[in-house]
């Protein structure tokens, strides 16, 4: 009876050793290579201290003594997590401090994924939000304050569309109708205008452009340093003419015949509409209402049978049309009526 049961006990424990070594053989192949202590080991290590383990404890199995094989057991138990544990672990050859590998590898990956995460997060914050101001009629010139603190002052009808933060290499803007320009100097961002069929560069400058649709002129003219005014294919967005223009000049480009040309600023008026005042010189009456029609927003009709042969020298400094009227009257002898956006000079 009782070698039936030590038979058993015998059969017991080396059926819990086979399953033991089954499943650290698995877990040694799974981890091969992994640390232990300041080394790695590999799976055929890992075999030797299984053969070793099973060896110290059969050992017992050979002499005449019966087998515990509960102590064996717990023997062998206290091995195996030991061993394990060795493996879980590797120790700084600097200091010889044990620290456990997962929180430093889930601390390392958390360092990771926010790193990535605020990468993401700036790149998506750093686009770009654009701003679109267009001056809206009968409300006078609309100032505009870009990013770099340059000014836009546009006319009625204008329009400018600029990033409320500008890129690192330039600073771009798109723009049409009549607006005057006075740009902030960075040498190291040029200024760029997009305006239809023409672009301008610059530096730090100021000028006024004219680049209205429907009008078969583009026209800059240029009051303090440089500009490059040029042409653009519309087919690839390339420079085609250009010309560099310096201070009393100005940059004409032609819609219908796409030529550029460079000429000086012969129109004294030509920003009339931002200081609101007009000189005229000995000018041809025609040309005078021609230009008042175009700064007040009026229609004059002249029943004088030659108007051009009629010349005006006067300065109006933001005067009312009622008055401009007046004083053309006396000046000429005419009799002056107006009905609402018609003036009628007899």
């Amino acid at each position: 009876m009782k070698m039936g049961l030590s038979l058993m006990n015998d059969m017991l424990f080396w059926t819990k050793i086979y399953k033991s070594v089954q499943v650290n053989k698995l877990t040694a192949k799974s981890s091969s290579g992994k640390r232990n202590g300041d080394r790695f080991v590999s799976s055929e290590e890992q075999h030797e201290l299984l053969d070793k383990m099973i060896a110290d404890l059969t050992r017992p199995a050979i002499s005449s003594q019966p087998i515990n094989t509960d102590h064996a057991w717990a023997v062998m138990q206290q091995k195996m997590q030991a061993q394990d544990a060795s493996k879980r672990k590797f120790v700084m050859p600097s200091t010889g401090n044990e620290v456990r590998l997962m929180p430093v590898l889930i601390r390392v990956a958390a360092v990771f994924i926010l790193a990535l995460a605020a990468y993401f997060m700036f790149r998506y914050e750093a686009s770009p939000e654009y701003i679109s101001v267009a001056a809206e009629s009968n409300m006078g010139v609309q100032s505009v304050e870009l990013p770099d603190g340059s000014k836009v002052y546009l006319r009625e009808g204008a329009s400018v569309t600029y990033p409320d933060v500008f890129a690192d290499d330039e600073r771009r803007i798109t723009f049409e109708g009549e607006a005057f320009f006075e740009i902030t100097a960075d040498p190291s961002k040029p200024f760029r205008i997009m305006a239809g069929p023409v672009g301008v560069e610059v530096l730090g400058t100021s000028f006024n452009l004219d680049a209205c649709p429907g009008k078969d002129q583009v026209v800059l003219s240029l009051h303090t340093g440089q500009v490059l005014f040029y042409s653009i294919d519309p087919e690839n967005g390339e420079m085609l003419e250009k010309v560099m223009l310096k201070p009393g000049q100005s940059g004409i480009y032609s819609c219908s015949s796409g030529l550029l040309q460079r000429a000086l600023i012969m129109e004294p008026n030509h920003l009339a509409w931002k200081s609101g005042v007009l000189e005229f010189n000995d000018t041809p009456l025609d040309e005078v209402l021609q230009l008042l029609s175009e700064h007040y927003n009026v229609v004059f009709h002249c029943e004088h049978p030659a108007p051009g042969d009629l010349k005006l020298t006067a300065t109006f400094d933001n005067e009312p049309i009622a008055t401009v009227v007046e004083s053309i009257s006396l000046i000429f002898g005419f009799e002056g009526c107006e009905a609402d956006t018609l003036v009628t000079l007899k």
